[in-house]
């Protein structure tokens, strides 16, 4: 345990070690529910409005016979195209198919690992060296991340379209854990004989302690929170 420890701060793995002890700051701080899960999150829908919004702009254009306007087209094709092999790259690896963070933890865990075990079994106690073990390192760590959040790819694509989602509007939920309107919180409500646990927020910044019962009002589809307001029976 020692000899993890030290080389886990040595510098030729300071920057593996660095994003490791980001990521688990970052659940620790989302597990004392001060930020959402999404809060860092992959939108890669937006960007293919935007690069399809460019790319009809141009062509809107395309009756000025102009040089400018066919190299500025013929530019912004070139672009569409690399920007639609990036993101056809980005959903093979299962990113926007999975929380951004969660896949960045399968991502961070094996660079760190790798980067571990090689610099140890290699002696290597140069910097340089070491970064440039990091290019291969991560282009490995991409795809054992792949296989490793290939199994939540289903679960989190249910849990974006759970049919049970809009059933729970109005109906009376309990807080198990506080809320308030910039704290995430839980609550537990019983849909037609089902337990169903929701993330929730305060809807009037009132904080909701545990045991309390409350209405829930609204479901905040990009955050993927309920609003609930307290309920007094």
């Amino acid at each position: 345990m020692k000899e993890l420890l030290e080389a886990s701060v040595s510098l030729v793995n300071v920057i593996p070690t660095t994003l490791l002890v980001f990521v688990i700051l970052y659940w620790l701080i989302v597990i004392l529910g001060l930020i959402d899960m999404d809060a860092i999150n992959l939108d890669l829908d937006h960007d293919v409005t935007v690069e399809h919004e460019i790319h009809t702009t141009f062509h809107t254009h395309a009756d000025i016979p102009t040089k400018d306007v066919a190299v500025k087209e013929m530019h912004n094709t070139e672009v569409a195209n690399s920007g639609n092999w990036m993101q056809a790259a980005l959903v093979f690896f299962n990113l926007g198919k999975v929380p951004f963070m969660v896949f960045m933890s399968f991502l961070i865990l094996p660079i760190w690992a790798i980067s571990i075990l090689v610099n140890h079994y290699l002696g290597n106690s140069s910097i340089l060296v070491a970064i440039a073990l990091l290019i291969p390192n991560i282009l490995i760590s991409f795809f054992i991340a792949k296989i490793l959040t290939t199994p939540f790819v289903k679960v989190f694509s249910y849990l974006q379209n759970d049919p049970d989602k809009q059933q729970v509007l109005g109906q009376i939920c309990t807080v198990l854990l506080p809320a308030g309107s910039g704290k995430l919180g839980q609550a537990v409500i019983n849909n037609k004989g089902n337990t169903i646990l929701l993330n929730v927020k305060s809807a009037d910044g009132h904080t909701l302690e545990k045991g309390k019962s409350a209405l829930v009002l609204e479901f905040n589809k990009e955050k993927q929170y309920y609003l609930i307001q307290s309920f007094d029976q």
